[in-house]
């Protein structure tokens, strides 16, 4: 089954330059790990990893000068170094030279993961065939993933997720025993560098079938211990249009993310959904494929956080999951405690902090296409495709694809032909305004800018310009203006004037894609779309139920009395409020000042200077507050305010740093191709980095 290995064919052109020099050098080493099995699996050895007796910096730095390539010492402790030769295509090749890990090439081997990255060749005699001390040849030809050493879940507990990724990269079936040894391991997991279980996480989620890597990592034992909160997920039912439990759902909506995300290689499917993806994202296969393909930091790209959120976006169902008195089953607020749980979880995991955003972006706005298909009867407008981005930015096209998974994921072997129809409608015309019309549509140049609209109008700087300018961009956006002229009216006419929600009205109101949508997870088996900013609308109050007013009354204090203001009698509301461009020295000042006298009513000198000398006396604790400080103060029995508690940014675990606030420099991009190494970083991988 394996054969015999081409070298000719399976090292790049520079990688096989690299091998003649170290011949010519007459060096004593062994290519060893992934490359070998790479070589006789048949796939191209894009890296070599090279092992020596000794002088490993000293040769790959003598390896790259010599060939013209960057040198990186990846570990001088440990004496290991990297060659980054660049291949006549632009892409690079690693070449990295390590010491034995034992006093013997044997013992170096058994120190490594699993048998068939146990593997090696000689360097000076790569004909001799393939050096196999544990068996690595027989399991690979098996497709069985064994262990090299009864210590190797031991001596690096991380390898337990490596395995899951290389089982799923390889169709490999794990051996019965070293699956009861991974299993008997995986509490050493909590002692493994975060940065390296995002890291394996990573490639097992967004290099192969990421619904599989976790029922396998579930069936190990792995999964409660590095994401709880998927774990959590089991069993928390829902109802209809929803055939599975949340668990099943998310990786139902996983696999179909996936495969959406392939939709080039879609094309002659046999099978109807995978056949109509292809036909929708066809006439954007280059400019969504190069959206996707937009590197955020860390070898993050697009497409691998949308995978991410496909895993996370429904995690905060559990906590919101309630029953009414008939039955039905809702999870109201879900969306926006997603995103807060999503940013919790990667940033434990020590996501930079852009990534964290657009995946907590990503699910706190899953929802709003299939809101937006529920609103209306056929094809969007030109102003509810331009309020559907605003409100999903900066992840809007993200948003679109998004939907096609989960209402696939939702409906599965039930789908409706008529609406899943008008959803990939719904999703193209969306796409169509972001590649096609972006200048139009999403994002339309201003016919008038700030300053101009400030000089006619004897405006200041501040809110009222910013929502004229918003309002202005939505109507051309809508195809309502057109020509300056058609803008100078309208903004002369001020928010009345306007169509668009004005800067009173919240974005995301009922009428602008905000209602919920029937499909994936409202009405019954969903829950409503979250309230709030930038997201899909809150719910309007019940049926002959007032709106909600203030608890005690206007104007009124504790127990029913009349409330006593400053600046005016008791019982008023105060004085009138200051014009634009007056001064804005409090009303002590302004009583210490002759010629500007206090407003208000009678005795509001009086009520002033009183203010003034409740502002100069010491605040409980003999501590005084600082001119211009905070003025809030905690309610009384609240502990104390720590940094990163504000509601929905929660802070690090464990404290310290915030990590949104003080990224971590990104990391060299990590190796194509496991090769069975301990890893040499050695910062990271102590106890203080440890997963929470």
């Amino acid at each position: 089954m394996l054969g015999t290995i081409d070298f000719s064919v399976s090292f790049s052109p520079v990688a096989q330059q690299a091998i003649a020099w170290l011949q010519a050098q007459h060096v004593e080493g062994w290519l060893v790990g992934g490359t070998v099995r790479d070589l006789l699996l048949h796939r191209p050895a894009h890296d070599l990893d090279l092992a020596v007796p000794s002088g490993g910096l000293r040769l790959a730095k003598r390896l790259a000068d010599a060939l013209g390539a960057a040198f990186f010492p990846l570990d001088a402790a440990r004496d290991v170094g990297r060659a980054v030769l660049t291949e006549p295509d632009g892409s690079q090749t690693f070449v990295d030279v390590a010491l034995l890990r034992g006093p013997s090439l044997a013992a170096d081997l058994h120190l490594r993961d699993f048998t068939l990255n146990a593997l090696a060749l000689d360097i000076q005699n790569l004909d001799a065939g393939v050096i196999d001390v544990t068996g690595g040849l027989d399991d690979l030809s098996h497709r069985l993933l064994r262990v090299a050493s009864g210590s190797s879940f031991r001596n690096d507990p991380l390898r337990i997720l490596r395995g899951v990724r290389q089982a799923l990269a390889f169709d490999l079936t794990w051996d019965a025993a070293s699956l009861a040894l991974a299993r008997s391991h995986v509490n050493g997991l909590d002692l493994v560098a975060a940065e390296r279980i995002r890291d394996e996480l990573n490639r097992s989620f967004v290099y192969s079938r990421g619904d599989l890597a976790v029922r396998q990592l579930d069936d190990i034992g792995a999964l409660a211990i590095v994401l709880p909160e998927i774990k959590a997920l089991q069993g928390v039912t829902q109802a209809g249009p929803h055939r599975l439990d949340v668990f099943d759902h998310s990786l139902e909506v996983l696999r179909w993310m996936q495969t959406i995300l392939r939709w080039s290689e879609l094309a002659d499917s046999p099978l109807s959904p995978e056949a109509q993806i292809a036909e929708l994202l066809f006439p954007f296969d280059r400019a969504l494929g190069a959206y996707l393909a937009q590197t955020v930091d860390q070898g993050h790209s697009r497409a691998g956080l949308l995978v991410w959120s496909a895993l996370l976006h429904d995690i905060g169902k559990p906590a919101t999951r309630q029953v009414d008195a008939a039955g039905a089953v809702t999870f109201d607020g879900h969306e926006a405690l997603s995103g807060r749980l999503a940013t919790s979880l990667l940033q434990r995991l020590a996501f930079s902090a852009e990534a964290v955003r657009l995946v907590a972006r990503t699910c706190t706005e899953h929802r709003r296409a299939g809101a937006l298909a529920g609103l209306i009867a056929g094809q969007p407008d030109r102003r509810q495709v331009y309020r559907f981005f605003a409100g999903a930015h900066p992840v809007g096209v993200e948003a679109a694809l998004f939907s096609l998974a989960d209402h696939l994921g939702a409906w599965g072997l039930e789908l409706i032909p008529e609406r899943w129809q008008a959803r990939r409608r719904l999703v193209g015309t969306l796409l169509t305004a972001f590649f096609e019309q972006h200048a139009e549509q999403v994002q339309p140049t201003l016919l008038l800018d700030g300053r101009e609209i400030m000089a006619e109008l004897g405006l200041s700087p501040g809110p009222q310009v910013g929502a004229l300018l918003a309002q202005l961009r939505e109507e051309q956006a809508a195809g309502v203006i057109n020509t300056a002229a058609a803008a100078w009216e309208f903004v002369r006419a001020g928010p009345a004037g306007a169509q668009g929600p004005g800067p009173g009205r919240r974005r995301g109101a009922a009428g602008d894609g905000g209602a919920g949508a029937a499909g994936e997870g409202t009405g019954p088996g969903g829950g409503s779309p979250r309230p709030g900013r930038g997201g899909p609308a809150g719910r309007p109050p019940a049926a002959g139920r007032p709106p909600r007013g203030p608890r005690r009354g206007p104007g009124n204090g504790k127990r029913g009395r009349p409330k006593k203001t400053r600046g005016g009698p008791a019982g008023t509301t105060g004085g009138p409020r200051r014009p634009p461009g007056a001064s804005s020295q409090t009303r002590t000042q302004r009583a210490k000042t002759a010629d500007a006298p206090p407003r208000g009513g009678p005795g509001a000198a009086h009520q002033g200077a009183a203010q003034g000398r409740r502002e100069k006396a010491p605040q409980k604790g003999g501590e005084r507050r600082p001119p211009g400080g905070p003025t809030t103060t905690a309610r009384r029995g609240a502990p104390p305010h720590k940094p990163g508690d504000r509601k929905g940014a929660p802070g690090p675990p464990g404290g310290g740093r915030h990590p949104a606030r003080h990224p971590q420099p990104a990391p060299a991009p990590p190796r194509e191709g496991p090769q069975g190494e301990l890893p040499r970083a050695s910062g990271a991988d102590q106890k203080g980095g440890r997963v929470g």
